[in-house]
């Protein structure tokens, strides 16, 4: 995570949907389920293709648990 963090943001980076999704991927995997839904959820905001947000949704679908 601190690595993540490490790496210098710009305008153009902040528009990234992987970057976001990655964080939110660090934070699944740490237990941190209310920062994961907020990074993937920035990640979404983002996502330009039908299937970066497909994937986007599974991942929030998948903290959410199978009741989701």
């Amino acid at each position: 995570m601190a690595a993540l963090k490490a790496i210098p943001v710009d305008s153009q980076a902040e528009r990234y949907p992987f970057l976001h999704a990655a964080e939110g991927e660090f934070h699944r995997r740490l237990g941190h389920s209310s920062e994961a839904e907020i990074s993937f959820h920035r990640a979404l905001d983002f996502a330009r293709t039908e299937p970066q947000q497909r994937f986007l949704l599974r991942k929030l679908a998948a903290l959410r648990g199978p009741a989701a």
